[in-house]
């Protein structure tokens, strides 16, 4: 399903802050997370994220660190 509306598989990309986001649960998939680690003015900066269930939950986000949320087949 995803190759064909998305072959990257990214779902959703959080820009902004701390929180959690729900989505819908699809029967046959579930829900990843990749926070990219950067470096700013050569400091490493972090974002964190976890997904439980169909929720994820994000801290430290900005558009230089963003989350990106991932669906993926089981």
């Amino acid at each position: 399903m995803t190759h064909e509306i998305n072959p990257t598989g990214v779902l959703d990309v959080i820009t902004e802050g701390t929180g959690q986001r729900s989505y819908t649960p699809l029967q046959g998939w579930r829900l990843e997370v990749c926070s990219p680690a950067i470096l700013i003015n050569g400091q490493g900066s972090h974002t964190s994220a976890s997904v439980s269930g169909w929720t994820v939950h994000y801290a430290n986000t900005s558009w230089l660190r963003p989350v990106l949320v991932m669906i993926r087949g089981i």
